[in-house]
């Protein structure tokens, strides 16, 4: 995982609405749209938090070689009273959500999750995201790499790049299709089989603690919002 990548997913868990890396150049677009606005913006020019100061990073951090940019959306928590009369109606009047980030909270429930059945699964050899891989090409001989993408919700990349793990450790075969050279069909080999068979007991063991510690219902509520949320 990448440093950006992490930092992005840490800002998302801790509440920022949305979160952006970027080079330190001047926002001179910003600054120019702002100062285009005269006199009824004033008050942000002269506010004495110097935004346009701010819009110009390097002046600020000399060495900058880029930023972090995070935005936090106030109407969450209610519309702030210091800002009536200096921010647009639609801003104000537009329906909120009194819920923290459901995205930041499906990511960090995830890898909770996660965590636990690498745990379970750790003496099989096989993470929780390998296991799941294997099973859906056992249930799907000669699936193709984009049909395997999208049962498992991920990019083609992704899911090549786990599947040059599978195929160097004998788990799965992968070969090109018979009237196509681009296509390639993936089955999963002998040794794919007795690995899923070793991992399929500590797997259970993993689900079945989640059962328990959901109930019953919050399973079936929590199987319900995911066919929602996926379609």
């Amino acid at each position: 995982m990448s440093l950006t990548k992490d930092i992005k997913d840490f800002a998302l868990d801790i509440g920022y609405s949305h979160v952006g890396i970027t080079t330190a150049e001047d926002f001179s677009d910003f600054i120019d749209e702002v100062q285009s606005r005269g006199s009824l913006y004033d008050f942000y020019v002269e506010d004495p938090r110097k935004f346009i100061t701010g819009a110009q990073p390097q002046k600020c951090m000399p060495e900058a070689k880029s930023i972090i940019s995070v935005v936090w959306d106030y109407a969450q928590k209610g519309f702030p009273e210091s800002l009536l009369g200096k921010i647009g109606r639609i801003y104000q009047a537009r329906q909120t959500s009194k819920y923290p980030c459901l995205c930041a909270g499906f990511r960090k429930a995830g890898r909770v999750l996660t965590k636990k059945y690498d745990n379970y699964l750790k003496p099989s050899g096989l993470k929780i995201t390998q296991y799941s891989m294997l099973a859906n090409i056992a249930r799907n001989p000669d699936i193709t790499v984009s049909r395997l993408a999208e049962l498992l919700i991920m990019d083609q990349t992704t899911v090549s790049r786990n599947l040059q793990v599978l195929e160097k450790a004998g788990f799965v075969n992968i070969e090109a299709g018979a009237t196509d050279n681009r296509v390639r069909k993936i089955q999963i080999s002998g040794n794919g089989v007795s690995k899923m068979k070793q991992a399929k007991p500590l797997w259970e063991t993993a689900q079945l603690e989640v059962e328990g510690l959901l109930g019953s219902g919050g399973v079936t509520e929590i199987m319900s919002a995911f066919r929602k949320i996926t379609g």
